[in-house]
């Protein structure tokens, strides 16, 4: 798998190979740097520069962590202060890291199978986390207590 960023004028690419697919997300209010997620169970933190005649690009990757566990990556989604990134894995855990020094900040696992989609709410209190076993799961953010379940 690849991601290819392209230059504001859309002429020139550049490629990142990716192992598996994962997430890839622009950091907020940062237009040149990329997070990127997936099945090698490494975060990735990709810098991009856009040549001053607008038609090349390139990409550097500037920082990479590895799962605290070995399973990979599946989704992620930034809070909206943009302090912080939830990054959802196969093991169904969801791992908050700390934005930018990508350390751990939290670990909350729940339910039985694969997170597959992760969404914070507007004020950045609640985690909405959606996985295999079919449910919807809506958490507090500062204390990781499940507030409900929706199956369907």
């Amino acid at each position: 798998h690849k991601v290819a960023m392209g230059s504001s004028k859309g002429f020139a690419w550049s490629e990142v190979n990716l192992l598996g697919p994962g997430e890839v997300l622009f950091v907020p209010d940062k237009e040149n740097e990329l997070l990127v997620c997936g099945q090698d169970g490494c975060l990735k933190l990709w810098d991009s520069k856009t040549e001053e005649n607008g038609m090349s690009c390139s990409v550097s990757e500037r920082k990479t962590v590895e799962a605290p566990s070995s399973d990979g990556f599946n989704c992620m989604a930034f809070h909206p202060a943009g302090d912080c990134v939830a990054v959802g894995s196969n093991n169904r855990s969801v791992i908050i890291y700390d934005y930018p020094s990508l350390s751990v900040r939290s670990t909350i696992t729940r339910g039985e199978f694969a997170i597959r989609h992760l969404q914070f709410s507007r004020s950045g209190s609640y985690l909405a986390v959606a996985s295999d076993d079919m449910r919807l799961r809506l958490l507090n953010v500062n204390d990781p207590s499940q507030i409900s379940s929706l199956s369907g």
